[in-house]
């Protein structure tokens, strides 16, 4: 319904600084915390890979040899350059919204509408 304009982040390709992608490897290894995102994208290029699903700081995956490269979610970057990663490529980018069910909108539309335009007035006044 509305774009807040706020949790703006990037989900990004990162690897070790002075090293860069190789994709005529026959394979990249990429950990990750969204292997579907990640497979899709290296699909759509045309780059295999072997998607490691990790949790927690993935950017130590490429600095113990445990992957070529990560896709990660990212807001400045500053925790992958403290990693000594940099971005090597940006996936998609990303915001939050407000966003109603079909249903509960014709169910409690007043209630929705309502938050809808306090919203935009905060929006608004902020810029």
């Amino acid at each position: 319904l509305l774009n807040l304009g706020i949790g703006k982040c990037k989900v990004v390709v990162g690897s070790p600084v002075g090293k860069s992608l190789d994709y005529q490897k026959p394979q990249l290894k990429i950990a990750t915390k969204m292997p579907h995102i990640t497979r899709k994208y290296f699909a759509n290029k045309a780059v295999s890979i072997e998607s490691l699903k990790l949790y927690g700081s993935i950017e130590l995956a490429p600095l113990v040899g445990l992957s070529d490269a990560i896709v990660d979610i990212v807001e400045t970057g500053s925790t992958m350059a403290q990693n000594n990663l940099k971005i090597d490529e940006v996936i998609m980018e990303s915001n939050a919204y407000l966003v109603a069910n079909k249903n509960s909108f014709y169910g409690k539309k007043e209630q929705i509408l309502s938050l809808y335009e306090q919203l935009k007035k905060c929006i608004k006044a902020t810029q």
